[in-house]
């Protein structure tokens, strides 16, 4: 159950749209909230129990020096309110960077977590947020181009499919106990949730990530000239059609959604740049100008929160859509490379699974387009699960987990 709870903490930012969407009066309690103090509470208890009965404290080895790092960034983050622009925002970022904090480090210190079951936890719940919304969004788009109704719940689209493109790769690297068929169906609506979504960089991210996984495969099977299994020709046959058949039985309904993922990812090849190209570029041309002003800019930073003030001129959540250039920018060369070290040391420990590296090679790609630094509980969630998995199952293929149904 507390992978359960955890699947609904990490994805507790989508959940709460959708409650506002149809029920915000039920709103008493902030959701997010709600779950991180049950998890916290869980982890106090179990933590309690084996300090008084058992003499002893859980912590897994391999996530040691990620945690201090991850303590020694946080540590950072504290010390630069001290020259913030920023008088009220830095403090309520500094807040919900612990939300982050506590996605990375529960895996880590809760003993009787298990992965396989947070995985399928989080592939029914997520493809379920990833159904609702599909099935909404014609009747909702349609809306919001007659009188700009709804317009929150419509840009919604890139956390949906950022979540589809997670769901689709852990399906298809980290659930092989979970039957071909169940897996098909599921990879098929994140895929079409994907595309007609119009999230251009995760369809872009994701199309990438899963062409370095067939460069492999291609040269193994041209290599053993190996005929295909018919099995495999068959799964592949029915998927495809079931897809295909989908997409002919909704066209009408979802061809506006069609046309207007073709048209973004059209965007990208004309020469004329778009405003919201230009603002990106103005954001990132503006970080570099002001990290590299003087030195104690590029040593310390601006200052956590410093963003939005010094871009805007108000203080409010604002950031350069680049994970790097945002720390970069608030927390200097210092926070860059605490950041830098985690990531290293983590990928370190994963680096005997492939498969994993390719689902964190899809966040990363995400956090350097889209996403601010206390947006990423999704991201450090998924890190912590996939290297509590390969802690527990290091071979580099997941195939031969003991005790799993093939």
């Amino acid at each position: 159950m507390i992978e359960l709870v955890y699947t609904l903490f990490l994805l507790s930012g989508l959940v709460k749209s959708f409650l506002l969407f149809y029920a915000a009066r039920f709103m008493i309690i902030d959701f997010t909230l709600l779950c991180a103090i049950v998890l916290v509470g869980a982890y106090i208890f179990q933590a309690g129990k084996n300090f008084f009965f058992k003499n002893s404290f859980y912590i897994l080895k391999e996530s040691r020096t990620i945690l201090f790092t991850l303590g020694g960034f946080y540590i950072w983050m504290i010390f630069s309110l001290l020259y913030t622009p920023s008088p009220q925002y830095a403090f309520t970022k500094t807040a919900l960077f612990i939300t982050d904090v506590i996605a990375l480090a529960f895996p880590f210190l809760y003993s009787y977590f298990d992965p396989r079951r947070f995985v399928r936890w989080f592939v029914y719940t997520g493809t379920g947020l990833v159904l609702i919304y599909s099935v909404l969004l014609p009747g909702v788009y349609a809306s919001y181009l007659r009188n700009l109704d709804n317009k929150d719940f419509v840009e919604r689209y890139l956390e949906i499919g950022y979540l589809a493109g997670i769901a689709f790769l852990l399906v298809l690297f980290a659930c092989p106990h979970m039957r071909k068929s169940i897996r098909l169906i599921l990879a098929g609506i994140n895929a079409y949730a994907l595309f007609i979504s119009s999230a251009r960089g995760p369809l872009i991210f994701l199309a990438f990530v899963l062409f370095i996984k067939s460069i492999p495969l291609l040269f193994t099977f041209f290599k053993k000239a190996r005929k295909p299994n018919l099995k495999t020709v068959v799964y592949i046959t029915v998927a495809v059609a079931i897809l295909f058949a989908g997409a002919y039985f909704t066209w009408d309904q979802y061809s506006p959604l069609i046309d207007r993922t073709i048209m973004r990812l059209e965007r990208l090849f004309t020469p004329e740049t778009t405003a919201g190209i230009a603002e990106r570029v103005a954001r990132i041309s503006f970080s570099f100008d002001n990290i590299f002003q003087n030195a104690n800019n590029f040593l310390f930073g601006s200052g956590i929160g410093s963003f939005g003030i010094l871009y805007e001129n108000q203080d409010i959540r604002s950031y350069p859509h680049n994970i790097f250039l945002e720390i970069g920018f608030e927390m200097g060369i210092i926070g860059v490379i605490l950041f830098l070290f985690l990531l290293i040391v983590y990928l370190f420990k994963i680096r005997r699974h492939f498969d994993f590296l390719l689902i964190v090679l899809y966040l990363i790609l995400n956090s350097l387009k889209s996403y601010s630094l206390v947006e990423s509980r999704v991201m450090f969630g998924i890190f912590a699960v996939l290297l509590l998995y390969a802690s527990r199952w290091p071979l580099n293929s997941l195939k031969s987990i003991p005790g799993e149904n093939k």
